[in-house]
């Protein structure tokens, strides 16, 4: 575990805190960080910073082979969106469809 993840995990949840739509991009590649305490406290802030556009990154977080972190994904979706398509993929490969948002998976 690198020294600064801490950090950066509580930078993360700062940016969600201050809804900074123009991090979206940003948080949405730390879904990606091997730390997974990083990957999750980013899909956080994505819901709470609640632009739409949050969407797209968190659907492939959904779709992450970490349970905890595809669960925080489904989790942050669900508040983002209003809406709850269940805990399987299936459900949210549909409800991205009807949003013209498309499936970032098989």
């Amino acid at each position: 575990k690198s020294p600064e993840a801490p950090y950066r995990a509580a930078a993360a949840q700062a940016l969600g805190r201050l809804h900074a739509r123009q991090a979206v991009k940003d948080l949405g590649a730390l879904l990606a960080d091997a730390d997974l305490e990083i990957a999750c406290r980013a899909a956080e802030a994505l819901a709470e910073i609640g632009d739409k556009a949050a969407a797209k990154p968190l659907l492939l977080g959904l779709i992450d082979k970490r349970p905890a972190l595809s669960d925080a994904a489904r989790l942050s979706l669900r508040a983002l969106c209003g809406s709850d398509p269940g805990e399987a993929a299936a459900g949210w490969k549909a409800w991205a469809e009807r949003q013209g948002l498309g499936w970032p998976g098989p």
